[in-house]
């Protein structure tokens, strides 16, 4: 073996044992000038093999006289994309023996030509592959080799080293570092890194009664409904958008979106969260204990609507958003809370009159989010 590839693999091998590049002096070996001559660039194809593995080639793009490789793979999901195999391209394996030195959990590998002894050509690399990386793929990553961070003259502690020779006769030749290495396009995609979807969460300032229910979906017409608000500034005039905004936030970077129901966030108002890119991932219906006809009031009229269903000169609808909104009696019992009774009216009227006698929205959130046998 030339005494030029003996060195530069014995320096590569203690890079790779130790995982402290530095300035090592290697006779015969030249840096060229940053700036000047030669430019190699590298990228990166990604194979799915559908069993839950991904094969990665390493390329050269361009031919050249190489003597040693190293580079270092960055990995943006280490848990989810995880290395578990490196082999040389197979012209350096059929044609120079290359011997790989890698470790599996820093990236960082070294492909280093061994060629006979009586060998007297430069290794002639034709652009292609130069290694092969096995990933084992559960959540997906996007991996890549840093560009920036060549061995230079400047920067004798990169991690991109692509040594080649000054000719292509290996007993005369130079091998030369400290290139320009052009890796900007060398990224792959192993599988897709998917957004958690978006849900709806209380603000740390939100009501302690208020309640997110993701039980009561009314038929499968909502994700969810939102309860437990207490009074608002008066008993005419409920909540506004304004407070549902300060009670309530997307998770995972999503947004929501309120709308009213009957002009007004009352009962039957929605919010609807959305995912990062904009996609709708789940809408919940805003129930309001007392405002049962829907329009972001509680008065006089949600007590005389009740108390007509009750005599049955009016209907409010089995396991609807009204009648949740407007079984007002405190009753911690899962049939009696569904019906409606002439005390659900009574409740309603003291809730917004003078009497003490009144029922606590918080306690009925607790109620109905322990019963979750209705409104399903």
């Amino acid at each position: 073996m030339s005494k030029k590839i003996l060195s530069v693999a014995l320096a590569l091998i203690f890079v790779i044992s130790t995982f402290a590049v530095s300035a090592f002096a290697i006779s015969g070996v030249t840096y060229e000038e940053e700036g000047a001559g030669y430019t190699q660039t590298w990228a990166l194809e990604a194979t799915d093999n559908g069993d839950g593995t991904w094969t990665v080639d390493v390329l050269l793009t361009a031919d050249y006289y190489v003597g040693a490789i190293q580079f270092a793979v960055l990995n943006s999901n280490p848990a989810g994309a995880v290395l578990t195999n490196v082999e040389a391209g197979a012209d350096l394996t059929e044609d120079y023996g290359a011997d790989v030195q890698a470790n599996l959990e820093t990236g960082l590998v070294a492909i280093i030509p061994n060629p006979a002894e009586d060998a007297s050509l430069g290794l002639d690399l034709d652009a292609g592959v130069v290694a092969t990386l096995t990933y084992e793929v559960t959540a997906g990553a996007t991996i890549s080799i840093d560009g920036n961070d060549a061995k230079t003259k400047a920067k004798p502690d990169g991690k991109l080293i692509a040594v080649r020779m000054s000719e292509d006769v290996l007993t005369t030749g130079n091998m030369v570092y400290g290139q320009i290495v052009d890796a900007t396009a060398a990224t792959a995609d192993l599988g897709s890194v998917a957004a958690e979807p978006a849900d709806l969460a209380k603000t740390a300032g939100a009501e302690a009664g208020i309640v997110i229910d993701t039980n009561k979906t009314f038929g499968g017409l909502y994700d969810g409904a939102v309860y437990g608000f207490s009074k608002g500034a008066s008993a005419t005039v409920f909540r506004t958008v304004a407070y549902l905004q300060a009670a309530f936030e997307a998770t995972n970077n999503g947004t929501l979106e309120f709308n009213k129901y009957s002009n007004a966030y009352g009962t039957g108002a929605t919010i609807t969260v959305k995912n990062s890119d904009g996609s709708v991932a789940k809408v919940y219906v805003v129930v309001i204990f007392g405002d049962v006809d829907c329009n972001g009031t509680i008065n006089v009229n949600d007590a005389a609507l009740v108390k007509n269903a009750v005599n049955g000169s009016a209907t409010i609808a089995e396991n609807s958003i009204q009648r949740m909104a407007a079984n007002c009696q405190p009753v911690n019992n899962a049939t009696v809370m569904h019906n409606l009774a002439i005390n659900d009216a009574s409740y309603i009227k003291n809730y917004i009159g003078t009497s003490s006698v009144k029922f606590s929205p918080a306690t009925l959130a607790s109620y109905q989010y322990k019963f979750n046998v209705n409104y399903q």
